[in-house]
């Protein structure tokens, strides 16, 4: 087979390779498939929100006992329940088992991720597993795919997150993700260490451990629902810089909360919500 060129809704194919009718059916081909995301996620039930275009090279195999597609697969942008990964390459099995994919790297919040994803069945309950490992995410770049506007905070993180769900009810998964933030660059300065939970209510979790700014010490628990972003966060501290302060909740708020002339050392013990 020279050359087959397949157009389908979310997919395009130029491949070729061989086709075996004796002793039974079998088929090899080759080639490079350009697909949606958003096809793929509805296609297979994956439920995690998948959009964009990806390119995979790739080879397609089906016999007798079933079938199995190996690819290496790149995408300028993809999405992920919201979340934005740019520069992304990666490899993707997929066989009648279910589909096993690695991401060697991407770009997320400014930082640089790198991970893997399982799906363990096509039904009836497509059984999802995530693991996800980054470095230099920008705590700020973050919050703002939150639609929590920048405050300036001046910290990057590392990441190491697990996650389990079934079907698309992700809110009802669990999993965990430690974050270790250290300072950088201009603004408002954070470290510490930052736990994230998920516990099958739909919420993420978060519970402040050793977190710093600007030198104080800050308590930070709470949580933030999954899909409206909605947080329920308690801030306390016994004492933190005024302008450290001032230029959080300006950021976070939309608009300065405190006047500019105002210096010193806050404490505080603030609820977040809405």
């Amino acid at each position: 087979l020279r050359r087959l060129i397949l157009q389908a809704s979310g997919v395009n194919a130029n491949v070729s390779g061989e086709v075996a009718w004796t002793p039974a059916v079998a088929v090899r081909l080759a080639g490079l498939v350009v697909g949606d995301l958003a096809q793929v996620d509805e296609f297979f039930g994956i439920g995690i929100g998948l959009a964009g275009q990806v390119q995979a090279h790739s080879t397609i195999t089906v016999g007798g006992d079933g079938f199995a597609v190996d690819a290496e697969v790149a995408s300028q942008r993809v999405r992920v329940v919201g979340f934005e990964v740019s520069e992304l390459a990666g490899r993707v099995h997929v066989s009648p088992d279910g589909v096993e994919a690695t991401l060697d790297s991407g770009r997320f919040a400014g930082g640089q991720v790198e991970g893997s994803y399982q799906l363990a069945d096509f039904g009836p309950t497509f059984s999802h597993k995530v693991a996800l490992r980054g470095h230099g995410v920008g705590i700020d770049d973050f919050l703002s795919f939150l639609g929590i506007g920048r405050g300036g905070l001046a910290s990057r993180a590392s990441v190491n997150a697990e996650l389990a769900w079934e079907g698309s009810h992700i809110g009802q998964g669990r999993g965990v993700a430690v974050v270790r933030l250290s300072p950088a660059g201009d603004g408002v300065p954070a470290e510490g260490q930052l736990v994230v939970a998920l516990r099958s209510d739909g919420a993420l979790h978060f519970e402040a451990r050793n977190l710093a700014l600007s030198g104080g010490s800050v308590s930070w628990q709470g949580t933030l629902a999954l899909g409206s972003w909605i947080p329920q966060w308690a801030v306390a501290s016994p004492g933190v810089p005024l302008e450290a302060v001032s230029s959080l909740l300006a950021g976070w708020v939309g608009q300065p909360l405190l006047p500019e002339s105002l210096s010193g050392t806050a404490v505080f013990d603030l609820t977040i919500s809405g």
